[in-house]
């Protein structure tokens, strides 16, 4: 017998071992909602709340669609970040190696200067063009490789810089990120994929957080909205977790935040009550 793909309107169901599937109209959608507090989660197995797991105590059945319906997941202002709050030089003449971290939070572009000094690197800030100048007592190089680097608050790529006396200097190549304006985080839930994006630690995000809209109430349109094909035969944890541009945890200033989730489900009328 052959038969086109998904077409099963000849095939033998009263003679084989095969259930015959439910007609479209014998289907109906309900609604379920799950509040998600991150107070919640096992604080001893998920200390953070930028990983953590969700029980579902009545798992869901069917479910072929999920949307964030309201949500207040504050994200901190700052233009050093975990990610992003570390400098290291070495002394071309000694090959001293010194390192210099920042706790994460916003810093002028003077406190920014000042930290530089502590791995000999002398800085000065344009604020007309936002960007930072570069020199030394004596050459040395400037380590900005490692993944917390502070280079984008730099101006400059993630890569080493030869540090020169004047009247050599080194300048940021673009404006320095002084006023943390990048503020966002990407929010996953595993098996839920919804965005897509060119920037690797964002793509196949469940939804990106934006600060300006950290908190969304249930009238506005939803942060995501994911829907499965197939449906999901059975759900009962979701793994959620949220991570800064760079891929790391992100670091939220309050411990805690929730939202709501809206799943629909598929049902067979005979069995729906």
């Amino acid at each position: 017998m052959s038969l086109n793909y998904g077409d099963i309107s000849g095939y033998d169901f009263e003679n084989s071992a095969t259930i015959r599937p439910p007609a479209a109209a014998d289907l109906v959608n309900y609604k379920v909602l799950l509040f998600v507090d991150s107070r919640d989660r096992d604080i001893t197995a998920y200390p953070s709340p930028s990983s953590y797991d969700v029980v579902i105590s009545n798992p869901l059945a069917n479910v072929a669609s999920c949307r964030m319906l309201s949500s207040e997941i504050l994200l901190r202002r700052e233009n050093v970040s975990i990610g992003s709050n570390s400098a290291t030089s070495r002394i071309a003449s000694s090959g001293t190696t010194m390192t210099v971290s920042l706790p994460p939070g916003m810093y002028s572009a003077t406190e920014i200067c000042a930290a530089l000094g502590d791995v000999g690197v002398i800085a000065t800030y344009d604020a007309e063009t936002r960007r930072f100048a570069f020199t030394s007592t004596e050459p040395l190089t400037l380590d900005l490789t490692s993944s917390d680097s502070m280079w984008p608050v730099l101006g400059l790529s993630q890569s080493t810089f030869l540090i020169s006396p004047p009247p050599l200097t080194l300048k940021s190549t673009s404006p320095a990120e002084l006023d943390g304006r990048a503020l966002y985080c990407a929010m996953n839930i595993d098996g839920f994929k919804s965005v897509r994006s060119e920037c690797n630690e964002v793509d196949d995000a469940f939804a990106v957080i934006d600060a300006r809209f950290d908190r969304v109430d249930a009238d506005q349109p939803a942060l995501a909205n994911k829907h499965f094909n197939p449906a999901i035969a059975h759900l009962a944890r979701l793994r959620v977790s949220f991570n800064d541009r760079f891929g790391n945890p992100y670091p939220f200033p309050v411990k805690d935040h929730h939202y709501m989730l809206e799943f629909t489900c598929i049902k067979n009328k005979r069995f729906a009550h």
